[in-house]
């Protein structure tokens, strides 16, 4: 069953089993965990996810375009690239 998740800026439509299972409200697994990669609050109780899927993000360099962070991170690039 595909269902609506939202956690505060994070909203997507994914697919889940429902199970009737009294101790758990929902059981994450590892590969919606893997293509989300939410951060998660263990003492708090709280999952949040605040970047789309994996498969949403687009595969590129993390150098800015223009402007002096353009600069300085082009320099860097051509430092630590061979």
């Amino acid at each position: 069953m595909d269902l609506a998740v939202k956690l505060e800026e994070f909203d997507s439509t994914e697919p889940f089993l429902v199970l009737d299972m009294d101790k758990y409200d929902l059981i994450l697994g590892m590969p919606w965990l893997e293509k989300h990669e939410p951060w998660i609050d263990w003492r708090g109780k709280a999952i949040g996810a605040s970047r789309p899927p994996r498969s949403d993000r687009a595969l590129g360099s993390h150098v800015p375009a223009s402007g002096a962070p353009a600069r300085a991170a082009r320099a860097h690039q051509r430092l630590t690239s061979f």
